[in-house]
């Protein structure tokens, strides 16, 4: 009668074990009442006992198994995170101005919430503002410096870091647009050659001025800045126009970008000097100035990227970061990003490399030559290829998401032109819901080829 005793405490005991919440067992597949019923039917008493007996072993082995695989998933992921850092980020320039005309934008469950709060409970870390000379207003070109100031303030109280992009333009700057605003041209508004490189500087270094002043007073400094957007053929056409083929306009390129320089340092030491008298101390304090980027439409372009960089150095241009945009139906394969960055590393070793702009599709566009299908699924396919060649970049990065929020265009893009195929690589489906995109670049995404016992 006592050894029945004994078997059946052990029983309970053993069944207290796994029954615990936050047990081990729970990581792993155990169907207990099957457990129960086969092991502890009744029966013998030695055959119980046996039972017990030979139970015992493989519990603790599936205890260990666990508890080791959990260690290995930590130390990987501890290694991974020490050795090189894929920051997120995102451009939503657009979002304060879809809100306003009544887009409602909601998260991967369907909950409408804030279209940047969606991004930082997704876990981004930075985010790029545009910020324009006398926008329009059509187009999506809302980012004057009121309005810029309203979405910084937005992306600060988040805890966001900010990149802030200068389009040196009333208009798009990108490769095939670098314009002159209206009103810094001299009185012959149809001819920008007669706008001289001097007063193209001044110009510069007064709008510059202005905005990081603007942030900067209300607690919103940027953390990085952009002097100019896709620079490939300089800014201000023609006066700062190059090309890598020869070395004209390059010093007035520098000249102008400089200026921009000079103004932001500026701007950051004048403030900074407010609530510290020791002016000295403040131009040599490096960590309060934020880090300037220049960026290149020329993400798979390692030759071109290479020659125009040396040109610029060679010309007295100064920056910290070598900006990117990598687009894969514009700039060449994922193979070709990963050879550009593997050289900029080498030839370039103490600058950073970001990918100011990247996106993909999720639904059908004209464009041919696709590395995935044109789908949600082929979106987050591209999106994490592209984190795993960043990944391998070996060195700390941010990339950004471009487009992020343009859905429902017909209600703020303010024109009659289609511009539906921007809208089809955001991040955003066309009820303004959350695609599982979103996911990708934080590195949030559900993966069954993470570590399961996590």
């Amino acid at each position: 009668m006592q050894d029945d005793n004994n078997v059946a405490r052990e029983q309970e005991d053993l069944l207290e074990l796994i029954e615990q919440p936050d047990s081990y067992f729970d990581m792993i597949p155990f169907d207990i009442e099957r457990f129960r019923n086969q092991y502890f039917a009744v029966r013998p008493r030695s055959s119980r006992l046996i039972h017990v007996l030979w139970v015992l072993p493989l519990i603790a082995a599936a205890v260990f198994f666990v508890k080791n695989c959990e260690e290995t998933c930590k130390n990987t992921s501890a290694a991974s995170t020490s050795s090189r850092r894929v920051l997120a980020g995102f451009d939503p320039s657009e979002a304060e101005g879809a809100l306003r005309q009544n887009v409602q934008y909601k998260d991967v469950d369907g909950n409408v919430k804030d279209p940047l709060v969606i991004f930082k409970e997704h876990g981004y870390q930075w985010t790029r503002l545009r910020v324009m000379v006398d926008p329009s207003g059509s187009y999506g070109l809302f980012q004057d410096l009121a309005y810029v100031k309203t979405m910084a303030l937005q992306a600060h109280t988040l805890g966001f870091k900010l990149l802030l992009d200068f389009h040196y333009s009333h208009w798009w700057a990108d490769p095939d647009n670098q314009w002159i605003p209206n009103n810094w041209k001299a009185s012959n508004h149809n001819d920008p050659n007669n706008v001289s490189v001097a007063v193209l500087e001044q110009h510069v270094y007064n709008h510059t001025s202005i905005v990081m002043q603007a942030l900067v007073s209300q607690g919103t400094p940027p953390d990085a800045v952009q002097i100019g957007n896709e620079v490939n053929q300089g800014i201000l056409w023609k006066t700062a126009q190059v090309t890598t083929d020869d070395d004209t306009n390059w010093k007035n390129l520098v000249r102008i970008t400089n200026a921009a320089v000079k103004a932001i340092e500026n701007a950051v030491v004048n403030i900074a000097d407010d609530h510290d008298e020791d002016e000295e101390k403040n131009k040599d304090d490096h960590s309060i100035m934020p880090k300037i980027v220049m960026h290149l439409a020329s993400g798979g372009d390692t030759q071109f990227t290479q020659a125009w960089l040396n040109k610029f150095i060679a010309a007295g241009g100064v920056f910290d970061i070598i900006g990117l945009s990598y687009y894969p139906m514009w700039h060449g394969t994922l193979d070709d990003l990963q050879g550009n960055l593997e050289n900029l590393n080498t030839v370039f070793p103490s600058k950073q490399v970001w990918v100011v702009e990247t996106a993909y599709y999720w639904g059908e566009t004209g464009e041919k030559n696709l590395p995935y299908p044109t789908t949600p699924e082929g979106q987050v396919d591209f999106l994490t290829a592209l984190r795993s060649v960043l990944e391998d970049y070996g060195r700390d990065t941010v990339v950004f998401y471009w487009g992020s929020h343009w859905t429902q265009l017909e209600k703020w893009i303010n024109t009659t032109e289609n511009w539906g195929d921007a809208a089809r690589r955001s991040l955003f489906d066309s009820d303004a819901r959350a695609l599982k995109g979103i996911t990708v670049l934080p590195g949030t995404i559900d993966d069954e080829t993470k570590c399961w016992c996590r």
